[in-house]
């Protein structure tokens, strides 16, 4: 697997999201929701000036990342 995947959308193991979030451009990050797949962010996306919800799956999923694929 190449490192600068851009078809990563999970978390890597132990990072904080909120950090995470961050890094990638959002602010205001406030966890709304969580399930089997993942947590679920609001988030300010100052790019576009608006609210944004960002779900960042759980690395539970990543057996079956090849199924995206097909």
């Amino acid at each position: 697997m190449v490192e600068s995947d851009p078809f990563k959308t999970q978390r890597d193991g132990g990072a904080d999201i909120v950090t995470e979030l961050l890094s990638a451009g959002f602010t205001d990050a406030e966890e709304i929701g969580r399930g089997g797949f993942g947590q679920v962010f609001r988030c300010t996306q100052p790019a576009v000036d608006r609210t944004v919800a960002v779900k960042v799956l759980s690395g539970e999923l990543d057996e079956n990342r090849a199924r995206f694929f097909r």
